[in-house]
């Protein structure tokens, strides 16, 4: 996927979300599973904002996911993609 444009990488990121919360629970176990968040990241930050609040309101989302995602951002330099990620957890919804 890094060698996909940004608006190239939205549009499959969007894609993956209008599957549903199913797709999107196995998406983040598998990032889990396989130690694989620095790649979720990119993708979490060319997502629209209806459906990064969509991953972010799973219910899979646990303290060590938490931490794990936490520590691949700050790894990686995606802080202001978990950022975005974590706010869109707690905007209010519609």
């Amino acid at each position: 996927m890094q060698f996909l444009t940004t608006e190239t990488l939205g549009r499959v990121a969007d894609a993956v979300a209008e599957m549903g919360p199913h797709v999107l629970t196995h998406l983040v176990d598998s990032c889990h599973r396989e130690n694989a968040w620095a790649e979720l990241m990119p993708m979490a930050a060319a997502m629209s904002a209806d459906n990064l609040r969509r991953m972010a309101d799973l219910d899979i989302w646990n303290a060590d996911k938490l931490t794990a995602v936490t520590e691949a951002a700050e790894r990686t330099g995606h802080g202001d993609e978990l950022a975005r990620l974590l706010t869109a957890a707690h905007e209010p919804h519609d």
